[in-house]
């Protein structure tokens, strides 16, 4: 399953604070339950714990949550005798692992504080996921105009220097020259706003923002098959971005908790 970013969650999804905070502690709390894995991947002991040791006793939670309810060995779960050295001899014990549905599903059947944040957890990701959906059909498109964009960047570039290295700057200096002329930061200084860790900046952006984006590098191809200068092409996507899309920046300014 996905793990979620703050940013993508307030920004895209249009999360409340509590929502946000939920998923947040879920994803910090049950890493294992976020893992896109086949087989018996999670541990029960560890699960058990996390969930704040219900029944108060390992095997008793077993018999409860495992045995007692139609979960299939070998099918949901697999068990195993495990030796444990305890000072002067050991003990034996039996440990279980589940598969990620069947921990997902004990997991909301307990009627403890993390119990409870589980539920809340799968309730929220409908809306979640649905948003990144929705976000993913217009962020591939962008993505692949971007690497258009680079393309023909690159064309113009030889055709006015000849064969000389193009170094990665050209293609950074025009991603930010839309980015400043739409949202008035370079894509650092967006990411130190919205304190992300990744490197994808535009990842945590809002739709409408992404759909923008898309549209002006569109316009930049256009205007760099038209051989035009990046001076001149920067002053018309800044003169498109001021009649077009003043409602949206100033949105953008209030995500980004900048004043306009």
């Amino acid at each position: 399953m996905k793990k979620f970013t703050k940013a993508f969650l307030t920004n895209v999804v249009k999360m409340n604070e509590d929502d946000v905070k939920a998923v947040m502690k879920y994803q910090r709390l049950f890493p294992e339950l976020l893992k896109d894995e086949e087989g018996f991947c999670v541990n029960g002991r560890v699960l058990w714990e996390q969930l704040e040791k219900p029944y108060g006793g390992y095997a008793t939670w077993i018999k409860q949550r495992v045995l007692k309810q139609g979960w299939k060995k070998n099918s949901d779960y697999s068990s195993l005798m495990k030796s444990q050295k305890r000072g002067v001899g050991g003990t034996i014990s039996k440990e279980y692992y589940f598969t990620i549905e069947m921990a997902k599903h004990v997991a909301m059947m307990e009627n403890t504080e993390c119990g409870h944040l589980v539920r809340t957890y799968f309730i929220k990701m409908e809306k979640a996921i649905k948003g990144y959906q929705d976000h993913e059909a217009i962020r591939h498109p962008e993505k692949a105009g971007f690497k258009e964009m680079c393309k023909y960047i690159k064309q113009q570039y030889i055709e006015n220097n000849g064969k000389s290295p193009i170094g990665k700057s050209i293609y950074a200096n025009n991603a930010d020259m839309i980015n400043v002329a739409l949202l008035g930061k370079t894509a650092q200084q967006i990411k130190d706003s919205l304190d992300i860790a990744d490197t994808e900046t535009r990842e945590n952006l809002s739709i409408e923002t992404n759909r923008a984006i898309y549209d002006l590098q569109q316009l930049n191809i256009n205007l760099i098959l038209s051989n035009i200068d990046f001076s001149t092409r920067e002053k018309m996507i800044n003169d498109t971005c001021r009649f077009r899309y003043s409602n949206l920046k100033n949105n953008v300014y209030k995500e980004l908790d900048i004043a306009a």
